[in-house]
């Protein structure tokens, strides 16, 4: 399944849901989950793994890791689906990976050369991994953006609770998705006038509308280079918060296996709304994080 994670403005939240909601996936799932990014240069997607700096360097200065590395087999015509974990980073052993975005110096370079060759990595991608989720640029008029969303089976959009940005959404820029659509509100406030409840009213939405809630701790982990000690430290005031990602990531698995088919089943955990840094550990090769 190929997830978009996309909106039409800068600044909505997009790289923050979908790294937590790949990493919910992973915990929660017996599936491998695939999480990468078609931003020019390295974007907050790579930053929120790495916490030392100069590994950080490193490992994505390392000429055979990232999407610039596959887009050569791809090219060559030699790219195997099961070549993408070698290409990429481990983040959670044998069920979440990250690919890396590209490093090349010239945009104009790297715009023609992904627009030819993004199709065919995520579609090698999709044979691999049950999730490939992608964060893409923001803006429908970005040609490498509107390739993506066509292909992909799934669209997230991601959205504040701006009532303006909402109405230009429902009103123009919805009519540009033709794809599975789910529509979530970020950084969610439960005291704004634009409710969930009030959005499906108003806009009249007759799906269900998600939301993930703002979380300081969540950004100051994303800010500190740790995201995934956002999940083996939460505690529980933050049971609301993972009770409506745990929706959200419900409602992907359930069009995953309405398209797909595929035998995507939860895991079972001693609390699926707490994770515990043991229960991880004895789940989970964390590296770096444990």
């Amino acid at each position: 399944m190929k997830i978009a994670f996309f909106s039409t403005w800068h600044g909505r939240g997009t790289t923050t849901n979908a790294i937590i909601t790949a990493i919910n996936l992973a915990i929660n799932y017996n599936a491998k989950v695939l999480l990468t990014h078609s931003q020019y240069m390295r974007s907050n997607l790579e930053d929120a793994f790495i916490q030392d700096k100069n590994n950080q360097e490193n490992i994505l200065n390392f000429n055979d890791t990232g999407i610039d590395s596959i887009e050569r087999l791809v090219k060559s015509r030699q790219i195997q689906a099961e070549d993408f974990p070698n290409y990429s980073i481990s983040v959670i052993d044998n069920r979440l990976d990250l690919l890396p975005g590209s490093k090349k110096s010239n945009i104009d370079l790297f715009s023609k050369d992904i627009e030819k060759s993004i199709l065919d990595i995520l579609n090698k991608a999709n044979q691999y991994y049950d999730f490939t989720i992608i964060d893409v640029n923001s803006g429908i008029g970005n040609t490498l953006t509107k390739k993506i969303i066509d292909d992909c089976d799934l669209i997230v959009y991601c959205i504040d609770q701006s009532e303006k940005n909402l109405k230009n959404f429902f009103e123009k820029d919805i009519k540009e998705i033709n794809k599975d659509l789910v529509i979530l509100l970020s950084r969610y406030d439960e005291n704004s006038k634009c409710s969930t409840e009030y959005v499906k009213s108003n806009f009249k939405w007759h799906d269900e509308i998600y939301s993930i809630n703002y979380s300081t701790r969540l950004m100051d982990n994303m800010n500190n280079h740790s995201i995934l000690k956002f999940f083996y430290s939460c505690n529980r005031e933050e049971d609301e918060f993972f009770l409506k990602l745990n929706s959200l990531c419900e409602r992907v698995v359930e069009i995953t296996k309405n398209k797909d088919n595929a035998n995507i089943t939860e895991l079972q955990l001693e609390n699926q709304s707490l994770f515990s840094l043991k229960k991880l550990k004895e789940l989970f090769k964390l590296g770096s994080e444990g």
